[in-house]
């Protein structure tokens, strides 16, 4: 799609906290709820939902895409409570 037009669009269900990031493939992004904060991949080519995982933890910043040991890559996020 040229550059500013929108593709698609995914309801997540909560604010965005973390900046999203992707593997050409799929787009991570953690969401907070008043129930609790998600961490979600969705599919870079239609916007669908592939996973949501309850992180039950402040989602801390945007994943790092790590490169394939074997197979596709992986998302490394961190969750957390900031200590007092």
């Amino acid at each position: 799609a040229a550059a500013g037009v929108e593709r698609w669009e995914a309801a997540l269900g909560g604010e965005i906290v973390a900046t999203p990031s992707t593997d050409g493939e799929r787009v991570f992004v953690g969401t907070r709820v008043s129930a609790g904060e998600n961490y979600f991949a969705v599919s870079l080519a239609d916007g669908k939902t592939l996973w949501k995982y309850a992180a039950g933890a402040p989602v801390l910043g945007g994943s790092c895409i790590a490169p394939p040991a074997s197979g596709r890559p992986a998302a490394v996020v961190c969750f957390g409570r900031p200590s007092v």
